[in-house]
């Protein structure tokens, strides 16, 4: 069997020199380093000192794969979990800050249904009061024949509740 090179090894898996990688700023390095440095000190117990620099390495990459306060925040609430023993690994970091970015996309996604939701509910009370003017019928004699799914069996509003559609 040949032997593979290391530049060989390195282009197969993508891993790249870290001369050549892409770099946080000194600044943002600096206190990823400093941060780091803190979080080693709440796992006495725990020898990290081997792979301290491959840890910050990974922690960079994160960085600059997600953002240096995401990982911030990825830390500190993997910190203060109960179970968490252990100096978190990259990859736990990764997996918290994937889950923080799901979270808050759902709650992105609730929002927005909701503010959805309440413009088609005024949109149906406008509707009803337009219909209400040209028929002639009353509130609950127009909804009585709405066969639209999601607004059928409507009751009628209060007077109080009809206000509110037009002052908003």
């Amino acid at each position: 069997m040949e032997r593979l090179s290391e530049v060989q090894l390195q282009s197969v898996l993508g891993k790249t020199s870290t001369a050549s990688a892409k770099r946080l700023p000194t600044a943002d390095l600096k206190n990823l380093g400093l941060m780091l440095g803190k979080l080693l000190l709440r796992y006495p117990s725990q020898d990290v000192k081997d792979s301290a620099e491959e840890y910050l390495e990974d922690f960079e990459r994160l960085a600059l794969k997600y953002s240096l306060q995401s990982v911030e925040v990825a830390l500190t609430a993997i910190r203060l979990k109960p179970e968490q023993q252990f100096f978190p690994k990259p990859n736990e970091v990764a997996a918290e800050i994937d889950r923080q970015r799901e979270t808050a996309a759902q709650e992105v996604s609730k929002r927005r249904a909701a503010a959805e939701l309440a413009q088609v509910e005024k949109w149906f009370w406008e509707w009803v009061d337009y219909q209400l003017e040209v028929t002639g019928m009353s509130e609950q004699e127009f909804l009585d024949t709405v066969k639209q799914p999601g607004f059928i069996g409507r009751k009628a509003r209060s007077a109080s509740a009809a206000d509110e559609v037009f002052a908003t």
